[in-house]
């Protein structure tokens, strides 16, 4: 059953948003409690600890995976992975509670960065064999702020839960309910579409998969893994930075747990509002430039106002530790709404072989490296210079600045890789997303282009996304010099723009071009009414065989007798012409115009028994209609007597 074709789409769309509302509540209600008691037994100091084991997990979670999907369903595999978080939560909950074993908040905070891409994964991997391409575009952002409204209602909740539960730990059993409730939606989601979610992916032992080795050497590659490894290193920076600060500001679990509470709360509304309202607009309107850079440029504003509010007033002031806050939330709602979008749109330039493997190496290795060494770096830091005052802002600057440098040569490269593997045809263009100006300037450069090649693959582009855009590019290119390029855009334009079609192949009958005349006049038979039959009969006096042909079988299309007498009188001219020119053209006339014309196709007897060769050839291909069969009688052996190409005799 294809995917998109079977059950309730509505069904599908609301059983996906539901697995990613509770996938948002449950990080929330983990991140809660371990970020809070964390911090309070072994301060911020320690928390470099919890990126590095995040690194070493992620990278064993990583492998893991890929095995177990090599040999079972996703969504069975999900359903296992879930089972085991909810039972892992209730068995952290029960240790904290009744152990009082603190040291369980440390694995925790490294399980949540393993949560999100895994959990992501799960829905975004159900939703694309559940919902075709254009389903999946159309929907994917719906499916996503589930988890955004998720996260965003479970910090809200944050505050009236703890002071329901008592203890800050008690939260965990909230979490593991979101969890169960998570399994759920994906065992239900399981058993009404098991046709597309129980299959095993596996891979094609017939494709070379790529090394690491040779993916470093795609300059376009190492600059997304560079994008994606600072980007993993700043936010681990900033995420230390705030928990730091908060921690030096509140000392009580409860209040510990209050502020995580609303800082999530916060960031995800602002968020959800960026998304739905802003972010569709910036990126529209900018493109991948602006969708690479703002997350950076944010950020180093941030971390600018935060230095100069810092000599000013002190590093423990509070309108430092409000902008500290303010920075994190600028690097979540912009990574969201700028960067993930354009990394997804990046991605698009990389060659479909290698893509894959590009996009496992980043997610399952650069990333969780890029946190390990943020926490070497941040225990470095800690031990020599200290991470006080304005040392961490000022390295994470410099972080920043760099991640703007990949970012800036990732947008220049982005045009060039797009038209390499356009042109190498290494690029599905059916998955090719066109959804701003960058991808839609780089595709322009091929209609420009000068090579006709590169202009029909632009246009091929443009169709196979649907791309709204594509009948302006066909009105001008109706209109262009360039004899093939000016034909392929009228045929196109019979389906889009019938009217306009028309209108161009009208001027197209007056080009100095045969072929252009020819093409206008295929066109205008398509969309033709009435009122061109003179035009049509006109052109049967072209001087041009390619013209005149095309005019035949244009009046042979129409209704009207007095129509069809005009095609009969002309062949019927040409065939009792002795030049051979002509009964070639009578020929090509009565192959095109079929035997609906009701011309006297006996004809093609006598051009069958000619001595021309070309005659003969051009009255064997008009032969193509069952009732020619007939006039074939004996001349197939005179014909093979004669040595008649055999390509012709094919045609028989």
């Amino acid at each position: 059953m294809p995917a998109g074709t079977g059950g309730s789409s509505t069904r599908k769309l609301s059983l996906l948003a539901g697995q990613a509302f509770c996938l948002g509540l449950t990080i929330a209600w983990i991140a809660i409690p371990a970020s809070a008691i964390f911090i309070e037994v072994y301060g911020s100091g320690l928390l470099p600890l919890t990126y590095i084991g995040t690194a070493i997990a992620g990278a064993v979670t990583s492998a893991t995976l890929s095995v177990a999907l090599r040999r079972r369903p996703l969504v069975t595999v999900a359903v296992r992975l879930l089972v085991a978080l909810a039972v892992g939560l209730v068995v952290s909950w029960l240790l904290l509670w009744g152990l009082n074993a603190q040291w369980v908040s440390f694995a925790l905070l490294v399980l949540v960065p393993l949560v999100v891409p895994v959990g992501f994964m799960v829905v975004v991997a159900q939703a694309g064999k559940l919902l075709d391409v254009r389903a999946l575009k159309a929907n994917y952002g719906r499916v996503i702020a589930g988890f955004a409204f998720g996260f965003m209602s479970g910090g809200l909740l944050g505050p009236s839960l703890l002071s329901a539960v008592g203890r800050t730990e008690n939260i965990l059993v909230a979490a593991a309910l979101a969890a169960t409730m998570f399994t759920l939606l994906v065992w239900v989601t399981r058993r009404g579409f098991p046709a597309e979610l129980l299959v095993v992916e596996g891979t094609d032992a017939g494709i070379e998969r790529p090394t690491l080795r040779s993916l470093l050497r795609h300059r376009y590659v190492v600059l997304i893994i560079g994008f994606q490894m600072l980007s993993a290193v700043e936010s681990q920076f900033l995420d230390f930075l705030m928990f730091d600060r908060a921690g030096q500001r509140y000392t009580d679990t409860a209040e510990l747990a209050v502020f995580v509470s609303r800082f999530i709360a916060i960031a995800y509304g602002i968020d959800i509002i960026v998304l739905l309202l802003v972010a569709g607009v910036l990126m529209s309107r900018f493109g991948l430039r602006y969708g690479l850079t703002a997350n950076p440029a944010g950020v180093l504003f941030m971390l600018g106002a935060m230095v100069a509010a810092a000599s000013l007033q002190g590093s423990g002031a509070t309108v430092v530790f409000v902008i500290v806050v303010a920075a994190r939330v600028t690097d979540l709602v912009a990574g969201d709404s700028a960067a993930r979008t354009s990394l997804s749109a990046a991605y698009q330039a990389v060659s479909t072989p290698v893509r894959l493997a590009a996009q496992a190496t980043v997610e399952g290795l650069a990333v969780p490296v890029a946190i390990g060494v943020s926490g070497l770096a941040l225990i470095i830091l800690r031990s020599t210079v200290g991470t006080d005052g304005l040392v961490l802002p000022v390295v994470t600057g410099i972080v920043v600045m760099v991640w703007i440098v990949v970012a800036v040569l990732l947008y220049r490269d982005y045009r060039v890789n797009l038209l390499a593997n356009l042109r190498h045809r290494t690029l599905d263009l059916s998955d090719l997303a066109i959804e701003g100006p960058s991808t839609l300037a780089a595709i322009d450069r091929l209609i420009d282009s000068d090579d006709p090649r590169d202009v029909r693959l632009g246009i091929n582009t443009l169709a196979a996304a649907e791309h709204p855009d594509l009948a302006n590019r066909l009105r001008r290119l109706a209109l262009d010099e360039r004899i093939g390029v000016r034909s392929d855009a009228l045929d196109r334009l019979v389906d889009l723009d019938p009217s306009f079609a028309a209108a161009a192949a009208r001027i197209g009958l007056e080009h100095r071009s045969p072929d252009v005349r020819a093409a206008s006049v295929r066109t205008l038979s398509a969309v033709a009414d009435q009122t061109d039959l003179a035009t049509f009969a006109t052109c049967l006096s072209d001087p041009d065989a390619d013209v005149r042909v095309a005019a035949a079988m244009a009046l042979s299309r129409n209704d009207r007798e007095s129509a069809h007498a005009q095609v009969v009188r002309e062949i019927e001219s040409l065939a009792r012409s002795a030049a051979p020119g002509d009964l070639v053209l009578a020929a090509r006339m009565l192959g095109g115009c079929g035997s609906g014309t009701l011309v006297d196709r006996s004809s093609l007897g006598a051009m069958l028994t000619a001595s021309d060769h070309d005659v003969v050839n051009a009255a064997l291909a008009a032969i193509r209609w069952p009732d020619d069969r007939a006039l074939l009688g004996d001349t197939v052996v005179l014909l093979n007597a004669r040595s008649t190409s055999g390509a012709a005799l094919e045609a028989l």
